[in-house]
């Protein structure tokens, strides 16, 4: 099972990895308002039981929609899947909390070196964010993610990672904003999508509508 999981995972881990970052604070959209972000995320993974390193690269697209004062809800197309999402801020002020969830996966079929099957995650996020001015804020984000994969032939794999993001968020005029953020994840169960350690580093711009 481990076998099969490496390899089908580690080409995942070329592709790209979605299921990881955030480029999201703990500022909801408004509601009835529309956010479109972009983000470009390189990394890499590090496997100890298969002492290997790969680096991965990633494009995404999503779009959010303030569905009340404190919640809004976000669909998420990457490299190689798809993730829904919802958040809900607990605390507003200077200092903000919230709680973010999503969910998502990654179909496989037909590709070179790639094990055939579903992979599917669930991710649970605690946001606090710092605002120090109008046009900065900074956010950290411990997050729990847990992923599950099932193969064509029978057969499945499991895992859970735990880490955290951290971004800074600038506004550009009243409606642009530029979001960096920094990610480190670790294994502290099962085998999905490795045995180690997951670290990314990219950038995000988002504009509401």
């Amino acid at each position: 099972m481990r076998g099969r999981s490496a390899v089908a995972l580690a080409s995942l881990a070329a592709a790209g990895c979605g299921t990881l970052t955030s480029y999201q604070s703990a500022e909801p959209v408004e509601p009835g308002r529309w956010r479109v972000a972009a983000a470009l995320t390189g990394g890499g993974f590090a496997d100890r039981e298969q002492a290997s390193r790969l680096p991965f690269a990633q494009a995404e697209l999503e779009v959010r929609r303030g569905v009340a004062e404190d919640t809004d809800v976000g669909l998420k197309l990457y490299t190689v899947g798809a993730e829904v999402s919802g958040r809900h801020r607990l605390r507003a002020g200077r200092w903000q909390w919230a709680m973010a969830g999503a969910v998502g996966g990654i179909r496989n079929r037909d590709r070179a070196l790639v094990t055939d099957g579903l992979l599917l995650h669930a991710r649970a996020t605690t946001i606090a964010t710092r605002r120090t001015s109008a046009r900065w804020a900074f956010s950290a984000a411990p997050t729990l993610t847990l992923s599950r994969y099932w193969f064509d032939g029978g057969g499945a794999a499991s895992g859970l990672l735990l880490g955290a993001t951290a971004n800074a968020e600038r506004r550009l005029g009243a409606r642009w904003r530029l979001v960096p953020e920094l990610g480190v994840h670790a294994t502290v169960a099962g085998e999905v999508p490795l045995v180690g350690f997951v670290g990314h580093l990219g950038v995000g711009v988002a504009v509401d509508l």
